[in-house]
């Protein structure tokens, strides 16, 4: 966590904040679920900031759909929330190649950010199973607890449409979308420095971010859901 580490030297000011959310699908029947990847990625959208004076600046965005391998229909679940038809996980590119211009977006001096911790799992177990390095080499940070706690909720779990409704953000995109929904936790992001001291922010970010190769207690409890805050 290079760096996290120096951030107060410099480092901060010039780092790319990569916002992710993913989009997944799943087995129709246990049955026939792949034992070795239970989700599979159908979209991974992004948002790139830069730290400026004091403020987060948008950079640039990444948004690919991903077409699947194994479930090639969409779980009724899925379908309801993401209002994707079965059709358009054909109009996908493959994972590897849409993983790897992914990870070249993200570029060096990255920290990962998303709203709950699934993302990254999500990503590296599917890294993994298309026999792609799942090492990400670049520190995460959730920043759902990072709200909780700034807007004096903490230790509650809120949506990305409550955190949204809180700081009032325009709603221009239906949600369940992954580019969709990593702008607006992008623009939660945002707010939470626009509203806070900023030395408070990056010390909470500091201490909060954590290395998503290191194994974690993490685990798939009850119904798998597309998204981490559905």
């Amino acid at each position: 966590l290079r760096a996290i580490l120096f951030c107060w030297k410099g480092v901060l000011f010039r780092m790319n904040y990569i916002v992710l959310d993913l989009e997944w699908n799943q087995a129709a029947y246990k049955s026939v679920e792949e034992e070795d990847l239970p989700l599979e990625n159908i979209e991974i959208g992004a948002v790139k900031y830069i730290y400026d004076n004091g403020q987060l600046v948008q950079r640039d965005v990444f948004s690919q759909d991903v077409r699947p391998t194994q479930y090639k229909k969409l779980h009724y679940h899925v379908k309801k929330v993401t209002r994707k038809k079965n059709s358009d996980l054909m109009k996908g590119r493959p994972f590897e190649e849409v993983s790897r211009e992914f990870l070249e977006f993200c570029g060096p001096d990255a920290i990962l950010v998303g709203w709950g911790n699934s993302d990254p799992a999500m990503l590296k177990m599917n890294l993994k199973f298309f026999g792609l390095d799942d090492k990400l080499g670049i520190p995460f940070l959730d920043i759902q607890p990072l709200f909780s706690s700034f807007s004096g909720q903490r230790g509650k779990q809120r949506s990305v449409e409550a955190a949204v409704d809180y700081y009032n953000i325009e709603k221009n995109d239906i949600f369940h979308s992954a580019t969709a929904d990593a702008h607006y936790t992008g623009r939660i992001f945002e707010e939470i420095f626009r509203h806070n001291q900023c030395t408070e922010v990056i010390s909470a970010i500091s201490s909060s971010s954590v290395d998503p190769d290191i194994k974690s207690e993490f685990g798939f409890v009850g119904q798998p859901a597309p998204t981490a805050d559905a």
